[in-house]
């Protein structure tokens, strides 16, 4: 299908996790996602250019059916 340039000239990019660590009750903010059995709660995406920093992205993810 290709590939689309969307921003230009990022100088800083950064992607959170919000879940629950395994053995955990309450969920937090992680760095990584590796090797979990569920997948995180939401995303919050940090993006900045030379030009201007971007708001922050704040993406809630559907919770996995049992």
């Amino acid at each position: 299908f290709g590939s689309t340039l969307l921003l230009d000239d990022v100088a800083d990019f950064e992607l959170r996790y919000f879940g629950r660590a395994e053995g955990e009750q309450e969920p937090d903010w992680f760095e990584d996602w590796m090797e979990r059995p569920d997948p995180p709660l939401a995303l919050n995406l940090r993006l900045t250019t030379p030009e201007q920093s971007w708001p922050d992205s704040l993406v809630r993810l559907p919770e996995p059916e049992r």
